[in-house]
């Protein structure tokens, strides 16, 4: 089995988000999706408790809002 492990910097985050498809509504999962602002690149965490993911999306938001300053 195969892994790559990715590295995105906050400084480079634009946007943060959550996705639940059907099986993941069923089975309590969600995905955290980290947007960046060059073109084609993004960073996918699945698997995650969908109370886990909603977490990690409001610490990520907050640490952008933190380096703006808002």
């Amino acid at each position: 089995m195969w892994t790559t492990t990715s590295v995105i910097p906050y400084a480079r985050l634009q946007f943060v988000d959550t996705k639940q498809g059907p099986l993941d509504r069923l089975f309590g999962l969600a995905q955290l999706v980290v947007y960046t602002a060059a073109v084609g690149t993004s960073g996918h965490l699945p698997g995650l408790s969908a109370d886990d993911a909603e977490r990690l999306r409001e610490r990520l938001a907050d640490v952008q809002d933190d380096d703006l300053g808002i």
